[in-house]
């Protein structure tokens, strides 16, 4: 396949009975958010120190969730993180069937698709399945009620059970799309997180013109499966308050001697202006000013 640059799309939910959760994925993902700024009690403080206080409780903040409870950072900056503690679907639950129907020609090495495949299956009790095709009846771009009527269909005659996860990836032109259904049981490992890990390692190595289609979609699945229910547990309150201590400790250190600075750079200033004052003769209030009558 083609792994082009894809337009832009944003993402969409598609309402879903309770028996299944249901989700569309197109393009690449839009990434940013809304800032603020204003007026806060340092306001009073130079410039200078302003942003540097700044900086510093950015630093803070942004130590405090990007790092583990181990100190290392997590460097998978595009992938969402497993905040959620779960525990593998039972094995019992799960009628096995293949993992995946190939519309579009695209799978010729299925041994390397499968090690991936099975190592999600593994790992979360989930059987992934993968749909490939180049639209839903004919359609790449359809409603979402086409495209849930279509995955429920599909879901049905391809499992028995409601521990399946059906992920309907379509290419069409350059542009891809996915559409998931998740049966009722997996829901409790395949959550709206865990989904999105799996759709953040698609479109990671979607990206990866050097891997094979199988690798791909097997490397995808592989590590989604570990992320998902690998747990990383925030840090805890003590080291919330820790790092901010510290913060607040080198706040206090940075102002104390700016302030330190700047009072003896006024101080030295004063004394510049009064040795550089000439005494007139006969100035009495100068001569006392020096200590001489």
């Amino acid at each position: 396949m083609d792994r082009a640059d894809d337009d832009m799309q944003m993402p969409l939910d598609a309402e879903s009975p309770d028996a299944y959760s249901s989700g569309y994925r197109a393009g690449v993902r839009q990434v940013g958010g809304p800032s603020a700024g204003g007026k806060g009690i340092l306001g009073c403080l130079p410039a200078l120190l302003l942003i540097f206080v700044v900086l510093l409780l950015l630093f803070g903040i942004g130590a405090y969730f990007l790092l583990g409870p181990g100190g290392t950072e997590d460097e998978e900056t595009d992938i969402t993180r497993s905040t959620i503690e779960r525990e593998p679907l039972p094995l019992e639950l799960t009628v096995p069937t293949d993992y995946y129907s190939d519309e579009l020609g695209w799978i010729t090495d299925e041994e390397t698709l499968l090690v991936g495949m099975e190592s999600f299956f593994n790992a979360t009790g989930v059987q992934p399945f993968l749909y490939l095709a180049d639209g839903i009846n004919g359609n790449y771009t359809p409603t979402e009620s086409e495209a849930y009527l279509f995955s429920e269909a599909l879901y049905g005659s391809l499992f028995s059970d409601q521990a399946h996860l059906l992920l309907i990836f379509m290419e069409d032109n350059g542009k891809h799309s996915c559409w998931y259904l998740v049966g009722a049981q997996a829901q409790s490992v395949i959550d709206d997180e865990a989904m999105q890990i799996l759709l953040d390692y698609i479109e990671r190595y979607y990206a990866y013109s050097e891997l094979s289609d199988e690798e791909f979609f097997s490397r995808a699945f592989a590590e989604a499966g570990e992320r998902i229910m690998h747990y990383e547990k925030p840090a805890s309150f003590p080291t919330l308050l820790f790092v901010l201590l510290i913060i607040a400790l080198l706040i206090l250190i940075f102002v104390l001697l700016w302030r330190s600075t700047n009072r003896r750079q006024r101080e030295k200033a004063r004394m510049r202006k009064i040795l550089e004052t000439p005494v007139e003769p006969g100035d009495t209030g100068q001569a006392g000013r020096f200590g001489g009558q």
